[in-house]
């Protein structure tokens, strides 16, 4: 469980982070966007079918 320093550093992290994104993504040509979002949906398996777990307890 966070403190709430930690909750707050947390907090921070992830609007920098959106920030920085928001930023690069905004430099970049729509061809270059449409590439980043077909390459990132590769990268986090939304492109195709879901991975069923693997073992495990349910």
């Amino acid at each position: 469980m966070l403190t709430e320093t930690g909750r707050q550093t947390l907090a921070r992290i992830e609007d920098l982070q959106s920030q920085v994104s928001a930023a690069i993504f905004a430099k970049l040509t729509a061809d270059e966007q449409d590439r980043l979002e077909r390459l990132l949906a590769t990268f986090v398996g939304a492109d195709g079918p879901r991975q069923e777990p693997q073992g495990g307890t349910s």
